[in-house]
């Protein structure tokens, strides 16, 4: 109901290690199943309003964007991550939520807010990658070069 209000559609991006499960998801008009086989992921990062992950390594291109994340933390799935490696908590650049209300909750709040980015997600961001100048290429080379 809230996708066909606002106008939106959900893209859900099958992992990899799980594309043979593709057929066990109900797709229609406002959700679309996608394989990881058969996506740009370059053309869904730009083309995407929001994401929302669990652990993705994903969100730091999005975040570097600086689009807006939302972070599906379910008690039922445990953390991919090593303790110390990322504590989504006081790094993450998103809001978390455990449940589906609050998620559908968070979506409604970022799509009131035409999709941007928390001014508080995007200190973090700010903060995290030294560099944000589109210069990443160049001084790779510069630094071949040497």
């Amino acid at each position: 109901k809230l996708l066909k209000e606002k106008g939106y559609k959900i893209v859900f991006l099958i992992h990899p290690t799980l594309v043979s499960n593709k057929d066990d998801y109900d797709s229609n008009e406002y959700v679309d199943i996608i394989s990881s086989a058969d996506v740009n992921y370059e053309d869904m990062l730009t083309s995407a309003k929001i994401m929302i992950t669990d652990y993705s390594g994903v969100q730091y291109d999005f975040a570097y964007m600086k689009k807006p994340i939302i972070y599906y933390h379910t008690p039922l799935l445990p953390p991919s991550y090593n303790d110390g490696v990322m504590n989504y908590k006081t790094m993450g650049f998103g809001n978390i939520v455990s449940n589906e209300d609050e998620l559908v909750s968070e979506i409604e709040k970022l799509l009131d807010n035409d999709g941007k980015i928390d001014k508080k997600f995007e200190k973090r961001i700010d903060s995290f990658f030294l560099f944000n100048d589109f210069k990443s290429s160049e001084r790779i080379y510069n630094e071949s070069i040497k």
